[in-house]
């Protein structure tokens, strides 16, 4: 992979629709509670049914999605269409969702709210996020992959916490969103976050390529060349045979649920409850800018110790750093101190899992294609996976508050019973060091990057006999990307002369000199290039 497929695919393209995603997140339920009060306009309750349809609509979406990509054949890949298709969507709807051709509070305006809420939340952000499955088939190439990994998630992180709930939150909203009771400033910064994310979805689209699907294109298909696909539940059967793929599943899991059992509002009650945080002490916001640090810097750290380490090896030092800093912390949960620290250790171990951990799911799929020829990414069987894990997962939003409640906790006491203080710790320290050991134990049995080097070589093989079987001709997948590379500089190399030929002759300009100065140009800056290289040879 080049540099700029990295930074254009990976890095940058995709910022646009997650800030415009972050921005929705942050202020779609502030603007249906004050400037459309949906549940005061059609009564109470209408919101939630609004929500609960689009996750249904969803699950279905996601089921019809996969089935589709699984018979999708076309040049661009078998997602990336789907990618760019949802993207345009999220970017559609989510204006939408801020304008209303209907008068408020009649029939149509109801109409149109369950309709692009469906299509936003059930349809787009569905056919968007399908995003996740494409970097496996990017490249074969570990430490690229781990690159890119750590590059998205890292993103896909970093922009709704800083942007969303740091910029649009606590600054735009309070400066030109709070007081608007017509909507106009909610439409137009909508408007202009829109108007910048299409064309970095539209960088992000031709600056990726799914190289997997192409190879494996070449294997599974007849000698009419119609696509081999497995039946549903023999995909299920190969997904739930394979050691790897259980293994990346548990894990992955683990991460979801552990996000929701811990629920939104834990951080505040830590440290109101336990901490002993008021308006007067500033210790919850000394708190979160200790324990945050790590999330703006560590990204860049991450990134070459993930490199450096390998994906398994940086996932195993940081879920042994956070058991025992959780084990620490639940020793003394009451201690600033160990608070602080505790919280600064325990957000810097945690990028690993956050950031590289989806590496394991994208092993977990090589391994399934080396044993069964079948690549699980788009399929219909991960997608019965992901809705029964969806519905899995649901119910354990709402867990920690549950308990809470029953604990006896009284928002406006002075003080919170041990029942409940140790309900609390528990959900801020114990559910984590529990997930990060069972983490370890997974990794202990996740081998395969041993094992990939020689199964690059095999796959490559089988593709290889799989081609020559049907008569056609075998070309290296590295020398048929060596050799699009150059028809690309050649094309490329003859658009400027043209185009330089009609600059000359509209400005009246020799061709031949200002010919030379861009070849001198660029020969200075290879020259350059090459001394760079050199000296970092050298060291």
């Amino acid at each position: 992979m080049t540099l700029h497929e990295k930074l254009l695919g990976f890095l940058i393209g995709p910022c646009g629709v997650m800030v415009l995603y972050a921005m929705i997140t942050q202020l779609r339920e502030l603007y249906y509670t004050s400037v459309i009060p949906i549940d005061v306009l059609y009564g109470s309750g209408t919101y939630l049914a609004i929500s609960v349809l689009s996750t249904i609509v969803g699950v279905i979406a996601s089921l019809g999605l996969a089935y589709m990509v699984e018979h999708t054949v076309s040049s661009a890949g078998k997602i990336r269409p789907y990618t760019l298709i949802g993207s345009l969507l999220v970017v559609v709807s989510g204006t939408a969702l801020f304008f209303c051709p209907f008068e408020k509070g009649s029939a149509g305006m109801l109409i149109w709210l369950f309709a692009i809420n469906v299509l936003y939340n059930g349809v787009a952000l569905t056919l968007w996020n399908l995003r996740t499955n494409l970097i496996s088939l990017v490249t074969r190439n570990q430490k690229d992959r781990t690159s890119i990994t750590t590059m998205y998630y890292g993103v896909n992180y970093i922009i709704p916490g800083l942007f969303g709930g740091f910029i649009v939150s606590s600054i735009l909203y309070y400066r030109i969103l709070a007081n608007d009771t017509t909507g106009d400033n909610w439409r137009r910064l909508i408007l202009i976050f829109a108007a910048i994310a299409v064309p970095l979805f539209i960088i992000e689209y031709f600056f990726t390529r799914e190289r997997i699907t192409e190879e494996n294109r070449l294997m599974n298909r007849t000698r009419d060349g119609e696509t081999v696909t497995l039946p549903v539940l023999s995909q299920l059967k190969l997904l739930f045979t394979d050691k790897y793929y259980i293994l990346a599943l548990i894990m992955s899991l683990l991460g979801v649920a552990g996000a929701n059992i811990q629920g939104i509002n834990t951080r505040t009650n830590f440290c109101q409850w336990v901490l002993g945080a008021t308006a007067e002490n500033n210790i919850q916001m000394l708190y979160l800018a200790v324990a945050m640090a790590p999330m703006g810097f560590g990204i860049f750290l991450i990134h070459p110790l993930a490199k450096k380490m390998g994906a398994r090896n940086i996932n195993i030092v940081s879920n042994i750093l956070l058991v025992l800093m959780n084990g620490l912390c639940m020793l003394n949960p009451t201690s600033l101190p160990f608070a602080f620290a505790g919280g600064f250790l325990l957000n810097f171990a945690s990028l690993a899992p956050s950031y590289v951990s989806p590496v394991f799911t994208m092993q977990a799929n090589d391994s399934i294609e080396y044993h069964h020829s079948f690549r699980p990414e788009g399929s219909l069987g991960v997608g019965i996976v992901m809705a029964l894990q969806t519905m899995m997962m649901s119910p354990l939003t709402g867990l920690y508050e549950t308990v809470l409640v029953q604990r006896g906790y009284d928002a406006y006491a002075a003080t919170q019973n041990q029942n409940v203080i140790h309900w609390i710790v528990m959900a801020w320290y114990g559910f984590p060091l529990i997930i990060a050991f069972v983490r370890l134990i997974c990794l202990s049995f996740f081998d395969f990057d041993k094992k990939y080097p020689d199964l690059q070589e095999k796959l490559k093989y089988r593709t290889r006999e799989a081609v020559l079987a049907r008569g056609e001709e075998w070309i290296d997948p590295e020398e048929q990307e060596r050799r699009e590379t150059l028809e690309n500089q050649r094309r490329a190399e003859a658009d400027r002369i043209r185009d330089l030929r009609e600059r000359c002759a509209k400005k009246g300009l020799d061709f031949e000199t200002e010919n030379k100065k861009y070849l001198d140009r660029m020969a200075a800056r290879e020259a350059k290039k090459q001394c760079r290289q050199s000296k970092k040879s050298r060291n």
